[in-house]
């Protein structure tokens, strides 16, 4: 058996989601089917982070202007020249052009607002042809033979959008895999891991702790995983002027993630919207109590294991941030429910939902 991957969350130094989950589907189909092969078919170039993780994978990099037509053309012609017998982007897009050849095409759509901001045309010719090539890739989307979604809540968001029927789409849970370090860091900061795109709501996360720190006269300091070239302009201001507060922290190790996770007082992660929010199972995975925002994703994730807030409640979030420094004992509480928590998600699980879609295809 040949399975076929888009390879566009490979192409980056940085462990974002899409990567992350990529990365280890592949892993796990791999122990699951030894005998299979595995390629990954990408516009650019693979990191090579990601090439050492996957020895065994074929790697299809190419670069045909425009990126449209690589789509439409490029990789179709790689894939039948490969003879796959499936093709799966996990990539929310990214499905090739197939005509007479009849190649199962699977696509992992993480969430729905990805699709709703490239939606609109805009005003400058560049933000148009995004807009016109968005729409390109929407009508190949259509055409596959079947879906995933990461969480229960975006499975009924794709399938408004889509206009699917549910069963059409299946729920394959991310998992985690951060082990434990069992690391003596210092529990004098929170935490924050991912991007600093203004859905990710940071600016009142740090708008938060600002007021926090000088109300409470505290001395801790917030520590950030992320990328600061991708922040929003508010963002990177904020962080300019608070460099006492706030420690960005760059492209770092699984082992060094892990120690953060560990030592921290809290991971907070104060979205607007996400499809699952995978920090939330690894920190919950490694006794970090979790902070989050109360959209309804994160509730279906975290459970009765995490502290909600509403998204845009600064005075709330300060209150939070009060009780998880203040109070050991909640703290050790939320720890015990997130390692139960966490439980539930696991890469293996998730491999083995899409292995059973894949089954109905290579019968």
């Amino acid at each position: 058996m040949k399975i076929g991957f888009n390879g566009r969350p490979f192409c980056t130094e940085h462990m974002r989601g899409l990567s992350r989950h990529t990365l280890e589907l592949i892993k796990q189909l791999k122990q699951l089917h030894p005998d299979w092969e595995f390629y990954i078919y990408t516009y650019g170039q693979i990191s090579s982070r990601f090439k050492q993780e996957l020895p065994f994978v074929h790697i299809r990099e190419d670069k045909v202007f425009p990126k449209i037509m690589w789509d439409l053309f490029s990789l179709r012609k790689q894939i039948l020249e490969d003879s796959i017998d499936i093709f799966h982007s996990t990539n929310n897009l990214g499905v090739p052009l197939l005509f007479r050849k009849k190649i199962p095409l699977l696509v992992t759509i993480h969430d729905h607002f990805t699709h709703s901001y490239r939606w609109p045309w805009g005003k400058s010719p560049r933000s148009w042809w995004a807009a016109l090539n968005y729409r390109i890739e929407y009508a190949l989307l259509k055409r596959c033979n079947h879906y995933f979604s990461v969480s229960e809540n975006a499975r009924k968001n794709v399938s408004e959008m889509l206009s699917l029927p549910l069963d059409k789409i299946t729920v394959s849970y991310n998992g985690a895999n951060l082990k434990p370090t069992n690391s003596s860091f210092p529990g004098n900061y929170f935490l924050y891991v991912g991007g600093l795109e203004a859905r990710k709501n940071v600016a009142t996360l740090i708008n938060a702790f600002i007021q926090y720190a000088k109300a409470k006269h505290s001395k801790l300091i917030f520590k950030m995983v992320a990328d600061p070239a991708l922040a929003t302009s508010e963002v990177q201001q904020l962080l300019r002027e608070h460099t006492e507060l706030f420690q960005l922290v760059g492209n770092i190790s699984d082992k060094e993630l892990g120690q953060l996770y560990e030592g921290a007082l809290a991971l907070v992660f104060p979205s607007l919207e996400e499809g699952f929010g995978l920090p939330l199972v690894e920190a919950m995975g490694l006794g970090c109590p979790v902070i989050a925002s109360d959209i309804d994703v994160f509730k279906e994730i975290s459970g009765d294991a995490a502290l909600f807030f509403p998204a845009m409640d600064q005075k709330r979030l300060q209150e939070l941030f009060g009780r998880l420094e203040s109070d050991s004992t909640l703290r050790e509480s939320m720890k015990n429910k997130g390692y139960i928590r966490a439980k539930l998600f696991n890469w293996q699980a998730m491999a083995n939902t899409v292995n059973e879609v894949y089954s109905r295809f290579c019968s």
